[in-house]
């Protein structure tokens, strides 16, 4: 639920996902989890980092979508890169 308000409020602001997105790049994995709560999957990165996938499901009146927003950390925990796609 905590997710699913904070994608409304990016809307709602009118901001731009890949600006916020980009606010995490050299923010620890820990502080992305407090804010955006834990993420749909976690997987280990053969570096020794992990990527942290949040998906959300969304309607219009026209279609339905899934989206994903992709953090990648390195073996420190830090955001390195970022990535989304059907938002």
């Amino acid at each position: 639920m905590r997710f699913v308000l904070i994608i409304l409020l990016i809307v709602v602001s009118g901001g731009c996902l890949s600006k916020k997105m980009s606010a995490w790049e050299g923010k620890h994995r820990d502080d992305l989890i407090q804010k955006w709560g834990p993420p749909t999957q976690e997987t280990k990165l053969t570096k020794g980092g992990t990527s942290l996938v949040y998906i959300q499901a969304w309607a219009n009146q026209q279609q339905a979508n899934t989206c994903r927003m992709i953090f990648n950390t390195d073996e420190a925990g830090t955001i390195r890169s970022w990535s989304y796609y059907g938002c």
